[in-house]
């Protein structure tokens, strides 16, 4: 059975399984986190919809890795029915702000001129393709995680994590924090954001 974290391109899916797995890599100067779990179930960027195929063949890679948590950019209603998943942490942008944080978290990896980056992230991903701006609350099996709260308040990682009896490393984040100041920038897009006519 998969314990499954499902989290749209960009969206520092690194961080959360390292903490989830109490994972020693270690944090590259660039900020990113080259963790084995956290690839071990992507099969391609989540804006290009989903391979029945390539899924079931990175599960039969990772079987060995059953006990950690793996990541995906399989957006979880594709996956809710494999009966191999067992749970899915979902980390949705369905608010504005988490919205700009996963822009300031793509410009910080594209090094692109910020306003123009975060306007052409905006745009392409989330005016017209919103699978990732909905919360599911609805499944048993998904617990569904605010991408802006999960990777700015600590209070809110533990509210969501113990609450569901999840253990996590909370020392990997203030590592990780050190690496990555995008979070900065947040402000500065929700200052544009209201001009690009999309609706959190």
């Amino acid at each position: 059975m998969f314990k499954v974290v499902s989290f749209p391109d960009f969206g520092c899916g690194g961080i959360i399984c390292a903490s989830l797995n109490h994972d020693n890599v270690p944090i590259l100067s660039n900020g990113e986190i080259p963790s084995k779990y956290h690839n071990a179930l992507k099969i391609g960027p989540s804006i290009v919809g989903f391979d029945k195929n390539k899924w079931n063949e990175a599960k039969l890679e990772s079987i060995d890795y059953e006990k950690f948590w793996l990541g995906t950019h399989a957006h979880p209603s594709y996956i809710i029915d494999d009966p191999q998943v067992e749970i899915i942490l979902y980390v949705n942008v369905a608010s504005m702000e988490s919205r700009c944080l996963l822009a300031a978290r793509q410009c910080k990896a594209v090094s692109y001129d910020k306003i123009e980056c975060m306007k052409a992230c905006l745009l392409s991903r989330y005016k017209d393709n919103t699978i990732w701006t909905q919360t599911i609350h609805s499944n048993p099996k998904i617990i569904s995680l605010d991408f802006y709260h999960l990777i700015n308040t600590p209070s809110y990682r533990n509210m969501r994590f113990g609450t569901n009896e999840i253990v996590y490393d909370e020392n990997k984040w203030d590592e990780w924090y050190r690496y990555n100041d995008f979070r900065n920038d947040v402000d500065l897009m929700l200052s544009q954001y209201p001009n690009l006519n999309i609706h959190a």
